[in-house]
């Protein structure tokens, strides 16, 4: 497959505000030129300084004039040049981060895998950077030595074609060494790149999880980062190893151009074909010439080793969401979902839910039962769509959730799940996101219901007191109070709760009861849970067999009157509760 080039690449990373970098690269190759005709100048300025009374038909003053009008207008493009680069910076990193952002909350869950928040992590804290400074300070200089090396290139040919190919010979050396040295730096990139991820993504896991890891004694050391940060220093001295050698090849190529320049010059000179101050100034010319040829692949280098952090974003800003209409139909029964015959797997050799097929009326309550790894979960998130089913439909409101928008399945739907994260901020802010647009009457409201009210006269701010990243100072059966009280407040027409009281004490189970109860009066309530008090009431329960399919359904009562898996289940639960220490 034939590889995108960088300007491509970094015109498509700035989603259609092109203006400002299309005139950079106008603005730098006008530059290229006029340093190009300025270096050129120099020669039959300095053929008339040495003797000749005119060259080209002009004196010595008027060469000088030639080159003083090319000085200045250098001087005002470089102005605008470096002026309109920076602004395509500034333009990227606003727009990088904007879009970046919206992209990942449109994509669905299954993108989200292993190392996925290491590797954003990295992106927003390095790559981003890495970029805009190939905006600002890669690539506007490099087109400008680019069309300036040509410049110089073509009148050297016109005006000695001996030292114009003693010019144009060495480019192509020069450029197969510069495509050697990026090839090496890419190679010490490609060693490093997993490593970091892994570093980044064991960091992660240390910092949020110190709760787990002190409690097993594992929080000092921790190995798993240890071996990350150690393995990650062993890649840096391989990739430094890569680099070196890099920087030697490029540096011995380097010095091939002023030394053949030297040296044809010399000859000239010595043949008479060119003036002692002729000579001089054409080696200072190469000299000046060789080191616009280095910055220029040295800067070559700089965007090639900035490419895979381009080619990363580019990636994500690719991915497409799950597709979905531009305007979703009628919703023709609120609150209703539907499982016909689905069939879906994570991957496509370890399906999960085989050919599931059942229905949840409006204001019911269907309860899930099953061992891990059954499917319960997986349901909840195909409800939502976080995911698309393999084979079947899965309705919501009556419709496909294909059918409609996923702004428009998620406006049906409020879910609380066993892992709950509170933002920053206060309880009011907190329960607030369930329906920003509430008043703080119904907010309120929410808040008793779910029993907030309790936890805000404990603490030292009340209702103002903030919780800290995720919720940190609450509880977790306080943390999902709050959760209930958000999805209280959304009143939407089908609330999905996933082990929501799973590891909440009685006094928090005996809240969220009561406002399941207070819910299932205005709501379908689907829950996915293994306590007796939590699903004894639904009106089906569905039980879910280890392989994925549905093997039992029905009423309580039903269940128990029947063999099967659900009354082993309770049967079990009901000697577990008889259980005493």
């Amino acid at each position: 497959m034939r590889r995108t080039s960088t300007l491509q690449c970094l015109r498509e990373a700035l989603a259609g505000h092109v203006g400002g970098f299309d005139k950079a690269m106008l603005l730098s190759v006008i530059s290229g030129v006029i340093t190009g005709l300025t270096f050129a100048a120099i020669i039959p300025t300095a053929q008339t300084l040495g003797g000749a009374s005119t060259v080209m038909g002009l004196g010595f003053w008027q060469w000088v004039g030639i080159l003083a009008v090319l000085a200045v207008s250098s001087g005002v493009i470089d102005y605008f040049r470096s002026v309109t680069s920076y602004n395509s910076a500034l333009d990227f990193l606003a727009i990088a981060l904007h879009g970046i952002g919206d992209k990942i909350a449109s994509l669905p869950l299954g993108w989200f895998g292993k190392g996925t928040a290491g590797r954003l992590s990295r992106f927003a804290t390095h790559d981003l950077m890495s970029i805009g400074q190939s905006f600002a300070h890669l690539i506007s200089p490099m087109i400008t030595g680019a069309a300036s090396t040509i410049t110089l290139c073509a009148t050297m040919l016109l005006w000695d074609w001996r030292i114009g190919l003693t010019l144009i010979v060495p480019l192509p050396l020069l450029w197969g060494a510069g495509k050697l040295s990026s090839m090496m730096l890419h190679r010490g990139d490609d060693v490093m790149l997993a490593l970091d991820f892994e570093a980044s993504s064991r960091l992660v896991e240390f910092a949020t999880c110190q709760g787990a890891l002190r409690s097993c004694g594992a929080s000092h050391p921790y190995q798993p980062l240890t071996d990350a940060l150690d393995a990650r220093t062993a890649g840096q001295r391989r990739s430094l190893r890569w680099g070196v050698a890099a920087n030697l090849l490029n540096g011995m190529a380097s010095q091939l151009l002023p030394v053949s320049m030297i040296m044809v010059c010399a000859a000239l000179t010595l043949q008479g074909a060119l003036s002692p101050l002729a000579g001089i100034a054409c080696m200072g010319v190469s000299l000046r010439f060789s080191n616009t040829v280095n910055d220029m692949f040295a800067m070559l280098l700089g965007i090639e080793e900035s490419r895979k952090s381009l080619d990363y974003y580019l990636s994500v800003m690719r991915e497409r969401p799950l597709p979905e209409p531009a305007d979703s139909k009628q919703v023709t029964e609120p609150g209703a979902v539907e499982f016909d015959r689905v069939r879906f797997g994570y991957t496509a050799s370890a399906p999960v839910l085989h050919d599931v097929s059942w229905t949840a009326r409006p204001d019911s309550m269907i309860a899930i039962v099953g061992p891990s790894g059954s499917g319960k979960t997986t349901m909840a998130k195909l409800i939502a769509r976080f995911y698309d089913v393999d084979a079947g439909t899965v309705r919501v409101g009556g419709l496909d959730v294909r059918d409609q928008r996923a702004s428009d399945v998620a406006a049906q739907l409020s879910m609380v799940f066993q892992d709950v994260y509170l933002f920053r901020g206060t309880l009011i802010d907190n329960i607030r996101l369930g329906r920003p647009e509430a008043s703080d009457d119904e907010v309120m409201r929410a808040a008793e219901l779910a029993g907030v009210s309790e936890i805000a006269q404990r603490l030292p701010d009340g209702w103002r007191t903030n919780v800290g990243e995720g919720g940190r100072s609450l509880s977790g059966g306080e943390r999902q109070r709050v959760s209930i009280a958000r999805a209280v407040l959304k009143q939407a027409p089908i609330v999905l709760f996933d082990e929501a009281t799973s590891a909440l004490d009685v006094e928090n189970e005996a809240h969220i009861n009561a406002c399941m109860a207070q819910l299932r009066a205005t709501s379908t309530v689907i829950v996915i849970a293994h306590k007796l008090e939590t699903i004894r009431n639904a009106d089906t329960i569905i039980v879910m067999g280890r392989d994925g399919g549905m093997v039992q359904h029905g009423t309580h009562d039903r269940l128990i009157a029947e063999p099967g898996m659900y009354r082993e289940f309770y049967e079990a639960r009901c000697r577990a509760e008889n259980w005493s220490l």
